[in-house]
């Protein structure tokens, strides 16, 4: 089962779509299969956003707890950082612009589900990048 993470905002984002041949961080409007997620948001514009996995399950940004040695392992995860690093940066650039961003993650299929707690994340805290993790059935909002 994998991680779904989606990101609301009130104006458009630009569509990074989903390529089968080159994979990498994207950003899709949601299709008619993620429509129960419509409710948890309060923006109107809804966002499917994955990694090079095609789900949610490896936006990280602490290493600390990968595992260490194997060289592979180390480059596929720094990938994943830098593909998470440009979910952050989509999140501080659009609130800097006078956005609302609200994010949320469940598991696939889990869409209607109701949210468990809802977080304020301030993006000026001096830590909110290192403290930045994503939590299944949690609604973050940026200001």
């Amino acid at each position: 089962m994998c991680k779904m993470v989606f990101i609301g905002i009130n104006s458009e984002l630009t569509e990074i779509p989903w390529d089968e041949n080159n994979k990498d961080f994207h950003v899709e409007r949601i299709s008619d299969e993620f429509k129960d997620v419509i409710k948890h948001f309060r923006t109107n514009n809804i966002y499917y956003v994955g990694t090079s996995e095609g789900c949610g399950c490896r936006f990280i940004l602490h290493p600390d707890w990968l595992d260490e040695g194997d060289k592979e392992e180390e480059k596929e995860n720094l990938n994943f950082i830098g593909q998470t690093n440009k979910l952050v940066d989509l999140i501080t650039d659009n609130v800097l612009n006078g956005n609302e961003v609200e994010l949320y993650c469940c598991w696939s299929g889990d869409y209607e589900s109701n949210f468990e707690n809802v977080e304020t994340i301030h993006i000026s805290d001096n830590d909110f990048k290192d403290r930045f993790e994503i939590e299944e059935k949690k609604l973050m909002r940026f200001v």
